[in-house]
């Protein structure tokens, strides 16, 4: 889940801003899409409960974070850097001068009446909403017993009927145009009887018979149908109640706020050891010179080991590279298995995913 304010121009101008908020979507998620929206709405009208006792806690960690952002960030790409510059001199921004170069990463006042202004217009009458997936692509065809398989003779079946649910957007619905075969009739009966889900069964709100024959968008060619919302289910996202599920999280204790370096643990004042190379010539003078202490053994584990790079007080900034080697046996004696392959790199990849959650 994503949600705010574009910064892209697109989706704001000299006048006004749309907010947005997208969910990613499983394929249960994409036959269930009102409870998921229904959800967005109880959480919206949990916030307007509060009223002026709206915390402000959300408003000082996205200041605290700004400002470290700007105090640490990295040396950009000249011409990125005159590119962003020029952008805020636009007239449309209302830039000063003095706040050119730190611009985006102010966060001045905590201004309560804005905040509830924009909370009340995020309600269910206010808002469109588009759902995008090559399921709908799937459903574009009618499909017939003579109708066979695709024509580059593979079987279509419910590969990328995921979905997304885009809450800026009422009822716009999106089909990839490279999912308009369907598979044949027979294929069809087969995934029935294997009780998998077919892709026009994913949205129970949507028929493909009574929809008609979708729109296409005129610069890419984007088939697409648009509707209105039934005025039950609008009335039903109104007034349901707030699920006991749903909360404010707690504060976010991690976010740092003291960035004073620790001295390093057998590191001189640089964090590195300090040497003087050989003259090549009798008289010339010799500059001594520093040297990153090779890595430190932490703690050794089973079957891994833990090393660390002593070079905070060289660098003098508070960030960590964590660098993580995978070893596995079960795919090094067996080089010939492609599925091991491909679950190892996997692996890794939800490793990754898992740690930066």
């Amino acid at each position: 889940l994503t949600a705010g304010a574009g910064g892209d121009n697109f989706s704001h101008s000299t006048n006004s801003m749309i907010f947005s908020l997208e969910i990613d979507l499983t394929e249960h998620g994409l036959c269930e899409w009102p409870i998921t929206v229904g959800l967005v709405f109880q959480y919206l009208k949990i916030l307007r409960a509060y009223g002026d006792d709206l915390p402000q806690w959300p408003f000082e960690e996205r200041q605290r974070i700004a400002q470290m952002s700007f105090r640490f960030q990295q040396e950009k790409d000249p011409c990125d850097l005159v590119q962003d510059l020029s952008c805020r001199m636009l007239p449309m921004y209302e830039c000063r001068p003095e706040h050119l170069l730190v611009g985006p990463w102010r966060y001045d006042d905590f201004r309560l009446d804005l905040i509830k202004t924009i909370l009340d217009g995020l309600s269910v009458r206010s808002c469109f909403m588009m759902l995008v997936s090559s399921s709908y692509g799937q459903t574009c065809v009618p499909v017939t017993e003579e109708s066979g398989s695709s024509d580059d003779g593979s079987d279509i079946g419910n590969e990328g009927a995921e979905g997304e649910v885009d809450c800026q957007s009422a009822s716009h619905m999106e089909c990839d145009e490279n999912g308009s075969t369907e598979a044949s009739g027979a294929k069809r009966a087969r995934t029935e009887e294997a009780g998998q889900v077919i892709p026009s069964q994913l949205d129970p709100f949507f028929n493909v018979a009574t929809a008609g024959t979708p729109q296409i968008e005129p610069r890419f060619g984007t088939e697409f149908w648009e509707t209105v919302l039934d005025a039950e289910l609008l009335q039903r996202w109104e007034s349901a109640e707030p699920d006991k599920g749903l909360h404010v999280p707690e504060p976010n204790i991690f976010i740092p706020t003291d960035f004073s370096l620790l001295p390093g643990e057998g590191a001189g004042p640089l964090g590195a050891c300090e040497f003087r190379r050989q003259a090549l010539y009798e008289g010339f003078p010799v500059l001594a010179e520093h040297q990153i202490l090779p890595p430190i053994r932490c703690e050794e584990m089973s079957p891994g080991n833990l090393w660390h790079l002593v070079c905070a007080q060289r660098f003098a900034q508070p960030r960590s590279h964590v660098s993580l080697k995978l070893t596995s046996p079960y795919y090094a004696f067996d080089p010939r298995n492609a599925s091991k392959e491909v679950l190892c790199q996997l692996y890794g990849c939800c490793l990754n995913d898992s740690l930066n959650e």
